[in-house]
């Protein structure tokens, strides 16, 4: 394994954690409405 491969590693990781933390985000913002609209007595799921 050469420097290159470890830094060429290294920036997929860097994106794949940046792309995991946007999904992550997306699921606690849309857990966050469902749990409200529980509070309401409604259950409708927003995409």
């Amino acid at each position: 394994m050469s420097i290159n491969d470890i830094r060429l590693s290294r920036e997929c990781v860097k994106k794949a954690v940046k792309y995991l933390r946007e999904i992550y985000r997306h699921r606690i913002g849309k857990t966050r409405v469902i749990s409200l609209n529980n509070h309401t007595g409604k259950t409708d799921y927003i995409d």
